[in-house]
């Protein structure tokens, strides 16, 4: 079984960058950087759960993969 972690690295590092600097806040009404986050398992993918670098609130992300 692929943990999210491994799943998060197969991604390559450039789209990984993007991924992270591309994470709606709704505080700040717009994509920014995730901070702080952690890995998790989503029925779509993989699911990152941290803070927004602008303002700290919480913010998400689902990246949908293949398996």
């Amino acid at each position: 079984m692929v943990t999210p972690n491994e799943k998060w690295l197969s991604i390559p590092k450039t789209v990984r960058a993007q991924l992270r600097r591309n994470v709606w806040c709704a505080h700040c009404g717009g994509g920014v950087e995730i901070v702080s986050y952690v890995i998790k398992e989503d029925r779509a993918g993989i699911l990152l759960e941290g803070k927004c670098a602008t303002c700290g609130n919480d913010v998400a992300r689902v990246i949908e993969t293949d398996e």
